[in-house]
């Protein structure tokens, strides 16, 4: 009855919030789903680690002094940032940390859920960091807690890698051309990962990536 008394107010000026709230609406759900989209796209470009390491093995890299922490969403697999740097660069660090950054659905964490830290192999750590989600997260204090759980940190020696992804458009993967245009434009101007992680801007290297969603 409520909703059937106020039907007739759309056509004296209240189509003007319901347009508002339509256009929010298909932005925010643009934007989830782009997200969606772009972890399935990762996903999809991972290698098992068990097929890395028989790489690393069988074709051995030069490995130089330091840390190399690259940040990825997933918890699994080698993330394609490592690959494309290990294909291109020919080189890895002594010591390769898998850091999953984690949003938990509670204000703030508990001390003993903050850090995980799992040694995998050949000098890799798997690390999963977690916050709260009215937290910011601080990945070099996730780091420092790491080295409670056994992991050798110094940030002095320690470069971290992200990926620079140019997302291109394909209506043929998951949505419209505009909708995906307009991910793409929000993307852009997204804040960046080293400002929302805290990461120390000079000890940063990007690597460009191409995605199509």
């Amino acid at each position: 009855m409520f909703f059937g008394a106020n039907l007739i107010k759309i056509e004296y000026g209240g189509w003007f919030p319901l347009l508002v709230a339509a256009l929010v609406y298909g932005v925010m759900s643009t934007w989830k789903r782009g997200r969606e989209l772009v972890v399935e796209r990762l996903h999809a470009a991972e290698v098992p680690l068990d097929a890395f390491f028989q790489r690393i093995t069988k074709h051995p890299p030069v490995r130089v002094p330091g840390t190399a922490v690259f940040m990825t969403a997933r918890p699994e697999g080698a993330p394609p940032i490592l690959v494309h740097h290990l294909t291109h660069n020919k080189v890895l660090h002594e010591q390769v940390v898998l850091l999953t950054v984690a949003m938990l659905n509670t204000p703030a964490r508990v001390d003993t859920e903050a850090i995980d830290v799992h040694p995998v192999s050949s000098g890799f750590y798997r690390v999963i960091a977690r916050f709260g989600f009215m937290e910011t997260p601080d990945v070099p204090a996730a780091l420092r807690l790491a080295r409670d759980q056994g992991l050798n940190w110094h940030e002095e020696d320690t470069t971290f890698y992200l990926a620079d992804l140019t997302l291109l458009a394909n209506d043929g993967i998951g949505m419209s051309a505009f909708r995906d245009k307009v991910f793409i434009f929000l993307s852009r101007n997204a804040r960046r990962a080293t400002n929302f992680f805290q990461v120390p801007a000079d000890r940063v290297v990007e690597i460009g990536m191409q995605l199509e969603i």
